[in-house]
């Protein structure tokens, strides 16, 4: 599975703007869900209360540059620190993608099963997942997914990011 992050829109949008963009978001990303084998999991958060300690993290940057340039603007950054939270709300949103065994055609699956045989001294666990079975084809074929994917929502104007393990 990949994370994708996302961080919202490039540019602001009307009624009209965002219907366009759905349609055009529906026409993008069906084909990728059209066939077995591919799937979305969306997480979406958001939480009034985690604004003032946005807002503070985000001023801790500014605030360093302008103590290293020696000027006094604290009451400044108080002040927003005071009145945005009011304002603004934290909000996160995630994708998740998942693509299983079965987006591998019948040939696929057959050559997997050749290619990556269990190891002759593997011990048998019968209850365990058989990590040898297609893992190269599908790792190559979630890639392609992802990639494909996360390009589509990029060209409809979404700040959309795969994440790493260390994210």
């Amino acid at each position: 599975a990949t994370v994708v992050r996302i961080d919202g829109i490039r540019q602001m949008m009307g009624d009209e703007d965002l219907k366009s963009m759905v349609n055009r978001a529906t026409t993008s990303l069906s084909a990728y869900f059209s066939r077995p084998g591919h799937a979305m999991q969306v997480y979406f958060s958001r939480d009034p209360d985690l604004a003032s300690s946005v807002i503070k993290s985000m001023m801790v940057t500014p605030r360093t540059v302008s103590r290293r340039l020696n000027l006094d603007l604290d009451d400044v950054f108080a002040e927003r620190e005071a009145i945005l939270p009011k304002h603004v709300v934290h909000e996160a949103f995630y994708l998740v993608l998942w693509t299983r065994l079965n987006v591998l055609n019948q040939q696929d699956m057959e050559k997997a099963r050749i290619t990556m045989a269990t190891p002759k001294l593997w011990p048998t666990a019968v209850d365990s997942q058989n990590i040898f079975v297609a893992a190269r084809q599908i790792a190559v074929t979630h890639g392609s997914f992802v990639d494909s994917l996360v390009a589509d929502l990029r060209n409809l104007g979404i700040r959309a990011y795969p994440l790493d393990g260390h994210e």
